[in-house]
């Protein structure tokens, strides 16, 4: 895994450079049951926000580490999938501690993730992964449920094309609720090659947005913010899946509580995937 690792990391820095390649195959980039059927991915996501009330700065990092075994099957319209969390970690520095006492484990997780994607990639989310209470809020599996599963064009294309597509899903805790929209642009770059593996490289722009309506303590919370956002994706055309991707957002926006002036916001968010089975 650590030869794979530094072999994508090689391909990341010289995308820039990457040549026109070659057409996508025919069928190879559509969603189907990978051979074998299960896959297994790490996730890890880095959330640095930070507020500016009353002139102050105030900074928190929030990070988490998962991992999730995947089966997958297929069903009427697409491919019926059910991931399972097999680590999850989460971490926070500075600001306001979301969570009292000890930070939610893989322990504290109940049930499994189960959606259906049709050959685009287009998700019908059945279940999550959930947390309880407050903890909910730190849960990264409705955002993982659609990125991992990026859309994919509806035509063939070939090295230089692009397509685009909208995503829009809502993550709910107990308190808050907080609907999320990407907006990308997917351009095919060309092929390339990671430890003999052949890949497809697509680039990825776009703008991202979030919107949270809630209450903190007594005071009802409204937070909205957009911004840009970027990525690449390695795809693998033989199996049909993701084998790497990392996305990056630089979010602007305000915060209000009620009975307070508006804060300023700011949210810089990386979010890296890789298939490691």
């Amino acid at each position: 895994m650590g030869r794979t690792w530094l072999s994508i990391a090689a391909v990341v820095l010289a995308a820039a450079c990457a040549g026109s390649g070659h057409p996508a195959p025919p069928g190879g980039l559509a969603y189907r049951v990978p051979s074998p059927p299960t896959a297994k991915y790490d996730v890890t996501d880095s959330v640095v926000v930070e507020n500016r009330p009353f002139l102050q700065r105030r900074q928190t990092t929030r990070t988490t580490a998962t991992t999730l075994g995947l089966t997958f099957e297929t069903v009427p319209g697409g491919v019926c999938v059910t991931g399972t969390a097999e680590h999850f970690e989460v971490s926070l520095k500075g600001g306001v501690v979301v969570s009292a006492g000890a930070l939610p484990g893989l322990a504290d997780l109940t049930g499994n993730l189960n959606l259906v994607i049709n050959p685009r990639g287009e998700v019908e989310v059945t279940s999550l992964p959930e947390l309880p209470g407050e903890d909910a809020a730190l849960s990264p599996f409705a955002s993982i449920a659609h990125e991992l599963f990026p859309r994919l064009p509806d035509r063939a294309v070939d090295p230089g094309d692009t397509w685009v597509d909208t995503v829009i899903w809502s993550s709910a805790s107990m308190r808050t609720e907080t609907t999320f929209t990407r907006a990308y642009t997917y351009t095919l770059v060309g092929d390339t090659v990671v430890d003999g593996r052949p890949l497809l490289h697509i680039a990825v722009a776009g703008e991202a947005a979030f919107e949270t309506e809630g209450q903190v303590g007594p005071s009802a919370l409204s937070s909205s913010s957009e911004g840009q956002a970027t990525g690449l994706i390695l795809w693998d055309p033989r199996r049909g899946l993701l084998v790497y991707a990392q996305y990056e957002q630089a979010l602007e926006g305000t915060s209000t509580r009620a009975g307070m002036p508006p804060s300023s916001t700011r949210h810089a968010i990386f979010r890296r995937v890789w298939l490691v089975e």
